[in-house]
């Protein structure tokens, strides 16, 4: 086979690479601080997210202990209700 014939079978040209394709070289190649840029966000946002569960999770105690609270509170208006149901029930 002559050369050119095997450049054809193969795709490779003079300087052995395969094709023309550009889609390598299409793509910007990413440097080391694109990579340690990505890294830092994503240490922020896992810091964000800690912090967001830490109040998340007060947020739940809070609202535990007003629902407590608000049951404590019906309950004794409704004490203070039967009260004032048997004090004007009429007396016999």
């Amino acid at each position: 086979m002559a050369p050119h014939e095997d450049q054809s079978l193969t795709g490779a040209d003079a300087s052995g690479n395969l094709g023309s394709k550009e889609e390598p070289q299409s793509v910007p190649p990413r440097s080391v601080g694109n990579y340690s840029d990505i890294s830092q966000d994503l240490q922020d946002m896992k810091q964000e997210l800690q912090q967001t569960r830490g109040e998340l999770g007060t947020m739940r105690s809070d609202l535990k202990q007003t629902r407590q609270e608000l049951e404590a509170t019906r309950q004794a208006f409704n004490k203070i209700f039967e009260e004032l149901k048997q004090l004007n029930e009429p007396q016999s």
